[in-house]
C-alpha cells in the first residue's frame, strides 16, 4: 500500500513510464501556461472557460503539481485548438520551441 498521496492516474502514469522507459508528462503545465498567455486569458478566464469553480486549479497544473483528468485535457485542448497529443506528450515541442 503507498503511503504517500497521489492520484491513481498519477501512479499508474509513473509505473508505465517507468516500465516502459518512456518520459513522464513533464512538459504539460509550461505548454498550458503558454497557450493560455498566447491567447491573452488569466488563469481565471482560462478556469471559467474549462468548466472549473476557481483558478486554483490551473495554476497548479500550469506548476506541474497536478496532471489534470483526461476529461479536462480534452477540454484545454478543445479551447486552445490544439490536439491532445500536443498536451501530453513531451516529445512534442512546445509552440515557441518550433518557432526557434
Amino acid at each position: 500500500m503507498f503511503l504517500f498521496k497521489c492520484s491513481l492516474f498519477e501512479n499508474i502514469s509513473y509505473h508505465y513510464a517507468a516500465v516502459k522507459n518512456m518520459p513522464m508528462i513533464t512538459r504539460l503545465g509550461e505548454k498550458v501556461k503558454q497557450l493560455r498567455e498566447q491567447a491573452r486569458l488569466t488563469q481565471t478566464e482560462l478556469a471559467r472557460q474549462a468548466g472549473l469553480s476557481s483558478k486554483g486549479y490551473i495554476s497548479d497544473v500550469e506548476k506541474g503539481k497536478k496532471i489534470p483528468p483526461t476529461e479536462l485535457v480534452l477540454k484545454l485542448a478543445k479551447i486552445f485548438h490544439v490536439t491532445t497529443d500536443y498536451l501530453l506528450r513531451d516529445d512534442f515541442d512546445t509552440l515557441e520551441e518550433k518557432s526557434d
